[in-house]
C-alpha cells in the first residue's frame, strides 16, 4: 500500500521550459554566445544547473568560471521563474485528490531555494516536504528521496516516485522505490523505455486508476 508520492518538479508538475530557456538565453547573450531554442534546452534539463549551463555554452567551465556564469543565470532565473511557468493541465486537480489519501513531496534537481519558492507560490499547502539540490546531492543520487522518506517515516515499499526523465527513473531505482514515468514533460516514451519504469502515463489523472490497479491491490 502506497502512503507517499514523490514528484519531480520541472516537466512533471510544472511546465518551466520557457522561463528556463529565456534565463539561459539572457545568460548566453550576456556572454556573447549563440542563443538556444526551447527544444534544445528541453533535452538539457533534469541533470541540474551545471549541466544545463555547460551544455548550453558547449563548454566545460573551471570552478571559478562556473561560479561567475551561474551567478548571472541564477539571478536571471530568480526574476524569470514564474512568468510563463504553469502547472500542466490536470496537475492541480490530481494533487487535490491525492492529498486526501497520501503524503505528497517534491524532489527536484533545481536549486533548493527556487524549488521551495515555486512550490509555495503555485501549490500552497499541498506538499509535506519540498527539497531541491544544495544542500542535498542531486538526482540520481537517492539522498533527497531517502531524506523525504525518513522525515515522513515511510518505507521505500510505501513510496512512489513520479518523474519525466531518465534521471528520475534512476533516482527511484537507486532509492528502491517504484516509479511512474510521465509523457507530458520533457521526454518522449522512446527516450525512457530502456530505463524500465514500472509504468507510463500520458495524462495526470491516469495516476489515480494506476494507483488502484497496480500499486494498491
Amino acid at each position: 500500500m502506497k502512503k507517499l508520492i514523490i514528484f519531480d518538479l520541472d516537466g512533471t508538475l510544472l511546465d518551466t521550459l520557457t522561463d528556463i530557456t529565456n534565463s539561459v538565453n539572457d545568460t548566453l547573450k550576456h556572454y556573447g554566445k549563440s542563443l538556444r531554442t526551447e527544444e534544445e534546452i528541453k533535452y538539457l534539463l533534469g541533470f541540474g544547473p551545471q549541466h544545463l549551463i555547460e551544455k548550453s555554452f558547449d563548454k566545460s567551465f573551471s570552478e571559478e568560471e562556473f561560479k561567475e556564469v551561474y551567478k548571472f543565470y541564477d539571478e536571471r532565473y530568480a526574476l524569470n521563474q514564474n512568468i510563463f511557468t504553469k502547472p500542466y493541465s490536470g496537475i492541480i486537480e490530481l494533487l487535490n485528490i491525492l492529498k486526501k489519501d497520501y503524503l505528497l513531496a517534491v524532489c527536484s534537481n533545481k536549486q533548493d531555494h527556487l524549488t521551495k519558492s515555486l512550490i509555495k507560490t503555485v501549490f500552497p499547502n499541498l506538499f509535506s516536504v519540498v527539497v531541491g539540490a544544495n544542500p542535498y546531492q542531486r538526482k540520481p543520487n537517492p539522498e533527497m528521496p531517502n531524506y523525504i522518506m525518513e522525515k515522513l517515516n515511510v518505507t521505500p515499499k510505501e513510496t512512489l516516485f513520479i518523474g519525466d526523465t531518465s534521471v528520475d527513473i534512476k533516482t527511484a531505482l537507486n532509492a528502491k522505490i517504484d516509479v511512474v514515468a510521465v509523457l507530458w514533460g520533457f521526454r518522449k516514451k522512446a527516450d525512457l523505455v530502456a530505463f524500465n519504469p514500472n509504468a507510463f502515463i500520458k495524462e495526470p489523472l491516469e495516476l489515480l486508476e494506476l494507483l488502484i490497479k497496480r500499486f494498491n491491490n
